[in-house]
């Protein structure tokens, strides 16, 4: 017989807490990286045209990576909690259907 499946709600809210904070923060440095990616280069000469447009690309790339990052730490929070609500659902459905099941006995 397999396992029963245990769902820690109280674990499942603190993993998604964090990951919602993680998502802020990375959200935050995302930001940043944009700003970082408009830092004036002026005063290069001609090797800082070239510097400005290839670092403004890296940091906006990392920006980008950074988003994604974010996004991802979103979902699994979220899933953590899709998860959680269907599990309670589906307990809660089989606790009606048993009751039911046993009136009629």
């Amino acid at each position: 017989m397999p396992a029963p499946i245990e769902h820690d709600s109280e674990a499942a809210r603190g993993f998604a807490d964090a990951a919602a904070a993680v998502a802020a923060l990375l959200d935050t440095a995302a930001g940043h990286a944009d700003t970082a990616a408009g830092t004036p280069l002026a005063g290069l000469g001609e090797f800082g045209t070239d510097f400005s447009a290839a670092f403004a690309a890296a940091v906006q790339t990392q920006a980008a990576t950074i988003r994604t990052a974010a996004a991802l730490f979103g979902a699994y929070g979220q899933t953590v909690t899709d998860q959680g609500a269907a599990l309670t659902a589906t307990d809660t459905d089989t606790a009606a259907a048993l009751a039911a099941g046993a009136e009629e006995a």
